[in-house]
Formats: structure tokens, C-alpha cells, sequence
């Protein structure tokens, strides 16, 4: 990929399924864009919830039952990476914004629970893509993450159990200290304001940007 100075600025959006990330990033991306700065969006593919609906087609419980645990987590870090390189022109573009809803640290995090021994090829696949210049961690606690997700799926995706060990897994990554932690335990306009501030910052961005809507 293109140096630093001669791409476009990545902004990534990490954390458990039900922490609010999603909100947030969409949320990023849209104000940047009202602010006719150049955005691309990208909300990438875990891959998991249409794999493992192929797996119980055949009479299994899930991906990982179907073909494996490092094998699942191989090929849902290829959607994933797939995702990404659908996106692959927007990266080169000098003062562009590229914004993206889970990025490789996803399935990383998820390998470190399922299929460690593949974390290291994982983060070979993704090694094409640049680091992003800004990640944001979305945390909120997994018995609060698990709630959303029932209201918003009608149905159990991941228990508190898994969504508590997605999360650790997370904070165990080497990555996670450059990781900014932002609590989305709050009213979702709360945490945009101040994800809106520490973009500003990052990028020196027109302080007048902070209060347009």
C-alpha cells in the first residue's frame, strides 16, 4: 500500500457485537461526508452468521463443527479481507477518509478464542491493508452488549459468556494500547461528540466541524 502521506486517512471501528461501534462509525462517516470531505464506508463481512447457516444445512451445529476451528477461522477472515479489497482504490486516494466498521483485529481477537494458531496467518492475509491512523475500541459491558443484541436480532446471537471473552480477547491483542477506548454505555449522541472531538484532533480538523449536525 502507499505510504502514509500519500494514502487516505483509515479510520477503524473495533469492539463486540451489541457495543455500539457500529452506530458510531456510520455515524463518523456521515458527518465527515456532510462536511464534503471524500468518505468511503465500509462495514466489513465476519462471514460467520451466512457460513454457519451453510454448516447447518448439512447438519451441523456451526461453521467451526462443519470444517473445523482453524479452517472457520480462516475463511471468515477471507470474507473479511474481501470486504477490504473491494475497497482497495479508496485506500490510495491522499486526503480521502476511509471508514471501517471491524477491521483485522476482529479475527484476530476471534482466533485467540477458536483457532490460535492461525492468528499469525491472519495477520498475513490483512498484512496488504494499511494500519489504520486511528482505531477506536467501543466497549460496553457484554450483559449490556447482549441485551442490544436480543432487541435488535430477535434472537441469541453470542451470549454474555462469549461476548465477555470477545473482549478480552481484544484488550489482549499487542495492538490494543494504541487502541483509543471509548465507552458506548452511554447515549449513543454522548459518544459521537466525543469520537467527533478526538477525529478533529487527529486529522486538525475545522473546529466548526464539531458542531455541525
Amino acid at each position: 500500500m502507499p505510504e502514509e502521506a500519500e494514502r487516505a486517512n483509515v479510520i477503524a471501528f473495533l469492539g463486540i457485537d451489541g457495543s455500539g461501534k457500529s452506530t458510531q462509525a456510520k455515524r463518523i462517516a456521515n458527518w465527515l461526508q456532510r462536511a464534503g470531505r471524500k468518505v468511503t464506508y465500509l462495514k466489513t463481512s465476519r462471514g460467520r452468521s451466512k457460513l454457519d447457516r451453510v454448516a447447518r444445512s448439512n447438519g451441523f451445529a456451526d461453521l467451526a463443527n462443519f470444517v473445523g476451528a482453524e479452517t472457520a477461522a480462516l475463511m471468515n477472515a477471507s470474507l473479511g479481507w474481501w470486504s477490504l479489497y473491494g475497497i482497495r482504490q479508496s485506500f490510495r486516494e491522499p486526503g480521502a477518509f476511509v471508514v471501517i466498521d471491524r477491521y483485522m483485529h476482529c479475527h484476530a481477537a476471534m482466533a485467540r478464542i477458536q483457532a490460535p494458531a492461525v492468528e499469525d496467518k491472519i495477520r498475513g492475509l490483512f498484512r496488504r491493508y494499511p494500519e489504520p491512523d486511528q482505531t477506536f475500541y467501543v466497549h460496553a459491558p457484554a450483559a449490556v452488549a447482549h441485551a442490544r443484541t436480543l432487541d435488535r436480532d430477535g434472537r441469541e446471537v453470542d451470549t454474555v459468556d462469549a461476548l465477555a471473552a470477545f473482549d478480552r480477547a481484544y484488550r489482549g491483542l499487542p495492538e490494543f494500547g494504541t487502541f483509543i477506548p471509548v465507552d458506548g454505555n452511554r447515549p449513543p449522541d454522548e459518544v459521537q461528540v466525543e469520537i467527533r472531538r478526538l477525529v478533529a484532533q487527529r486529522f486538525r480538523l475545522p473546529e466548526e466541524m464539531l458542531t455541525a449536525d
